[in-house]
């Protein structure tokens, strides 16, 4: 079975998965559909870069920036969040338009300090996150 291109990116989209399998059908067989659900490690850090990229983006628009404003980014976080964005960096970079992007492990002692024009707290799959931004 072949899909058209529109089709199957359409499909890609609306449901969220990575890929498309067909495997091969008799014509007069109704069409199964099965869908692996499995998280994969890959998956999960994939999940956290797109909440990362959602969270500063609307701390962005919170703080009424235009779409040519560069910033700096500061994201205090657990070592997993860090990992993400220290293998992630240059993506989020572009989707955010961050000209520089830190990531420091968050610590109930750590003591925050800087000129920043936006923060916000937040949580990524259950974790503090802490991201700031200033010019």
């Amino acid at each position: 079975m072949k899909l058209e291109k529109e089709y199957e990116k359409l499909i890609l989209d609306e449901l969220n998965v990575k890929e498309i399998v067909f495997a091969s059908l008799e014509t007069d067989e109704p069409l199964i559909v099965e869908l692996d659900t499995e998280i994969t490690p890959e998956l999960k850090q994939e999940g956290t870069k797109r909440e990362l990229i959602r969270f500063i983006n609307l701390l962005r628009k919170e703080a009424n920036l235009s779409l040519g404003d560069e910033v700096d980014a500061i994201i205090y976080a657990s070592a997993e969040v860090k990992k993400v964005i220290e293998l992630m960096k240059s993506d989020i970079q572009k989707e955010t338009l961050s000209s520089k992007l830190e990531a420091f492990i968050f610590e109930a002692q750590t003591e925050i300090k800087g000129d920043f024009f936006a923060q916000k707290e937040l949580a990524i799959n259950g974790e503090k996150v802490l991201i700031f931004l200033k010019k």
